[in-house]
């Protein structure tokens, strides 16, 4: 039997492209991002399901010490398309 596949937004995403390669997880309504390299915290915050394949992210960025707003859609089963509202955008693959 195959395993199945995750759905909706739960579990761990990973960065495209972008200066800094990290992991994104999803769990119980927390966000967290940690560089692969380091395994060091970069971000963590809370996200709300605005509606089936749509969130909104609301996390500290540890790098900046700032909290930042975002908005993702789930562009694919396995993609998350974001923008922050300060116009930034980026993208996660599930990892």
């Amino acid at each position: 039997m195959l395993p199945t596949q995750p759905q909706g937004i739960e579990g761990r995403w990973a960065s495209i492209g972008g200066p800094v390669a990290y992991t994104a997880t999803f769990q119980n309504g927390r966000f967290t991002t940690v560089e692969r390299a380091t395994n060091g915290l970069l971000a963590s915050g809370n996200y709300t399901d605005l509606g089936p394949g749509q969130i909104n992210l609301l996390y500290t960025s540890t790098t900046r010490n700032q909290q930042v707003s975002a908005n993702c859609n789930q562009v694919e089963t396995n993609r998350l398309s974001c923008a922050t509202s300060s116009g930034n955008r980026f993208d996660l693959a599930r990892a």
